[in-house]
């Protein structure tokens, strides 16, 4: 009779620790308001309260006790908007500013680094939305700025704004793109008659005869992150 010798089975191997993805870094950023383009406008007009609301040239709705009154917008005072007075074209104007500003402060990028364009626009389901086309709008900064015909594009037109869009931009078929550079663009206008007064009729605007409601404005921002290491974040 032959007994075989019970050999020790070999410790299972750990699997690998998944590989964390290389932290975001904000490097860059642009804005095109009506405090202005500087990297702190919005900042600055948010601390101080400065809302730009003036009466509406146009625009009147009824107030209690004081007949019509004109609707207060903060509309951007600008050169280039003194023509511009459909939504989509204010939207394409806000955007092409801030991305220009952006790419004039980002750091040289080396020619291999991959990089994506997340494009946030007003719901389809808007008037201004509906007015606003994914294509007029990559036609006009590619133009605007032919380096970026080499960026993968991307659009996202919901209600949920900015995280939607960082979402998109983390989904499956985005990762796979394996994309080092992000740039989150957005712009939008609320001066348009339809949303003015849909604004005027639920009673949330403000008039010149009351001190209290919302003024419809514009603006757009831009902001580019990276995962390069050692990239050094703006301060």
């Amino acid at each position: 009779m032959t007994f075989w010798k019970k050999q020790p089975q070999a410790a299972k191997a750990e699997p690998p620790a998944p590989q964390r993805p290389e932290p975001l870094a904000l490097i860059a950023t642009g804005v095109c308001t009506l405090a202005g383009t500087g990297d702190y406008a919005a900042q600055g007009a948010v601390q101080l309260q400065i809302n730009g609301g003036r009466a509406h040239p146009e625009l009147r709705t009824p107030v209690a006790g004081q007949g019509l009154q004109p609707v207060m917008t903060a509309p951007v005072e600008d050169a280039a908007f003194a023509s511009a007075t459909a939504p989509a074209e204010r939207q394409l104007l806000l955007a092409r500013i801030a991305l220009g500003k952006l790419l004039e402060t980002r750091p040289p990028e080396p020619t291999d680094v991959r990089t994506r364009v997340q494009v946030l626009l007003p719901p389809e389901a808007s008037s201004r939305g509906r007015q606003l086309t994914q294509e007029a709008v990559w036609e006009t900064l590619v133009e605007a700025f032919p380096a970026t015909a080499a960026y993968a594009w991307g659009f996202t037109r919901t209600a949920t704004g900015g995280v939607q869009a960082l979402i998109d931009c983390l989904a499956p078929e985005a990762e796979e793109e394996n994309w080092q550079q992000l740039i989150l663009l957005g712009a939008d206008s609320l001066l348009d008659a339809r949303t003015v007064l849909a604004l005027a009729q639920a009673n949330r605007i403000m008039t010149a005869g009351a001190g209290q409601g919302i003024v419809p404005g514009e603006a757009a921002g831009a902001v580019a992150l990276t995962r390069t290491p050692g990239a050094q974040p703006v301060r």
